[in-house]
């Protein structure tokens, strides 16, 4: 068995022990003063860095608003030029949109079909144009089918065989034939001046 005896008076023992008392005190205060001057350092921080951060971009825009009306009479320049561009397409009307027409044209001729001329003509003046191919053929089906295809050319309009007749004699007649289209116009006014 273990006794103990503490022969210190009580008046003593109080004072040790609100001296042990304070100074958890001073150390909880401490600690705590210690956290609220990080956290106030880190506001502090943080606050002197989005401040340098707003005062930099006030001057960025400050500078893109010298250049946004440095540019202006550019921008206004391009505006007058694209309208003056759809004002010219509205009246000249959009030309025939060749490449596309001679894709077309070309995609479609059948193994049986070979062309002899092809003749193209394209008037601004009255936004009017056609197309005249000739050539031969083994059969009249060949022709025909081919005629049906070209219907569907972006480009082509009234596509009309003028004539298809039969030449040569003997075993191998070859199909003579003219086929006469209308051109219609290109791209869309609109996207000229895009």
């Amino acid at each position: 068995m273990d006794i103990r005896i503490n022969l210190l008076p009580p008046e003593i023992l109080a004072q040790q022990r609100k001296q042990r008392d304070r100074q958890k005190l001073f150390l909880a205060g401490g600690l705590i003063l210690t956290l609220l001057t990080a956290v106030y350092g880190l506001i502090f921080t943080s606050t002197t860095m989005t401040k340098a951060e707003v005062t930099r971009l006030q001057k960025q825009r400050v500078v893109l608003e010298q250049q946004v009306e440095v540019n202006r009479p550019y921008e206004e320049m391009r505006a007058r030029v694209v309208r003056t561009e759809n004002l010219i397409q509205q009246a000249m009307g959009s030309p025939p949109d060749w490449s596309g027409v001679m894709a077309g044209i070309s995609m479609h001729i059948p193994p049986t079909v070979w062309l002899t001329e092809f003749t193209a003509t394209s008037r601004p003046d009255d936004k009017t144009g056609g197309v005249t191919i000739k050539g031969q053929a083994y059969d009249h089906s060949s022709v025909a089918g081919w005629l049906e295809e070209l219907r569907n050319v972006p480009g082509l309009d009234h596509v009309l065989c003028q004539v298809s007749t039969r030449v040569g004699s003997g075993n191998d007649p070859l199909i003579s034939f003219e086929i006469e289209a209308t051109l219609t116009g290109g791209p869309a006014a609109g996207k000229a001046g895009q």
